[in-house]
């Protein structure tokens, strides 16, 4: 039931190394314009990137910590099942976080950059449909969860249906 985690360091070191390389092409290619010799240019936009490249992979460390919300207590005989990156569409808010799926309860949880920090949950059992939704009739990334009073949740996460695969709530569901 564990979920694979993703290689959060090679992703972060990825995006650094982009950067780090536009970086040094923008600024090759703006000194060449403005005339300076190409070697100059491509040693200052080289040491340009190097040091962008080391300066986002530290920025992108200390946003992904900040953006991690704190993991749930689980109960006694909890399981996790699966958890991902989430928006929850509160009354007047949209609050970021994470999405945790247990064998007993769906658990919202904020990540520090929101000004809530109280853990959003709903019990499994009282779980009476699931669907995705599509945002603006585009992309499939909205799950609702409607509860046995009618109410509905909504959460923007990246697959829907992979949620509701898990659920398990039956053929019914979409």
């Amino acid at each position: 039931m564990e979920r694979v985690p993703e290689s959060k360091v090679n992703l972060r070191l990825n995006a650094s190394i982009v950067v780090g390389i536009l970086t040094t092409v923008i600024i090759t290619v703006l000194l060449i314009i403005m005339r300076k010799e190409v070697a100059t240019a491509s040693g200052l936009g080289i040491s340009a990137g190097i040091i962008i490249t080391f300066l986002m992979f530290i920025l992108f460390t200390i946003v992904e910590r900040r953006l991690e919300a704190k993991k749930p207590k689980l109960e006694t005989g909890e399981e996790l099942i699966y958890s991902s990156m989430a928006n929850y569409y509160g009354k007047l808010k949209i609050i970021g976080g994470h999405l945790y799926l247990t064998t007993k309860r769906i658990i919202f949880s904020p990540h520090s950059f929101n000004g809530q920090q109280d853990e959003f949950i709903i019990l499994r059992k009282n779980i009476k449909q699931a669907k995705a939704n599509k945002n603006m009739g585009i992309v499939e990334n909205r799950l609702e969860l409607i509860d046995q009073k009618g109410k509905s949740h909504l959460f923007v996460v990246y697959s829907p249906k992979v949620w509701i695969e898990k659920l398990n709530l039956g053929s019914d569901q979409k």
